[in-house]
């Protein structure tokens, strides 16, 4: 219903809003606008039929833990977007081995392992692995 009818993810804490999906179901749940928002995102990503484009980052912040930024990139009504995926704590070593089972669990996590055809790694030597 957000989506379909453009409304503010933070809809969901509005009281108004709250009083009316709990009328007669007190205990009945209503997610926070977060989760509204990781959903949808989710939701539009597994639907979306063209070609998903992923990129990654990584870095090493200051007090020594390392970390991996994926993001997917699309085209949408002639629009790129570019979608946040997933931040993860990358504790061993940043491998290409290890970055791309890290790449691999995130988007079996998002439903998207199926959509990539080809993940390109280049650190010290040139590495190509074929999901």
């Amino acid at each position: 219903w957000v989506t379909e009818s453009t409304r503010p993810f933070d809809i969901v804490n509005d009281q108004g809003f709250q009083c009316l999906m709990k009328t007669g179901r007190l205990d009945y749940y209503l997610p926070n606008p977060h989760t509204v928002s990781c959903d949808i995102r989710n939701v539009f990503i597994q639907a979306y039929r063209g070609e998903l484009n992923f990129a990654t980052d990584t870095w090493t912040a200051p007090n020594h833990r390392s970390f991996a930024a994926i993001t997917v990139h699309l085209e949408e009504d002639g629009k790129v977007l570019v979608i946040p995926l997933d931040i993860v704590e990358v504790a061993r070593s940043h491998t290409s081995a290890v970055l791309a089972n890290e790449f691999m669990k995130v988007l079996e996590e998002f439903g998207v392992a199926d959509k990539v055809r080809m993940i390109y790694i280049r650190q010290e030597t040139l590495t190509v692995f074929h999901p």
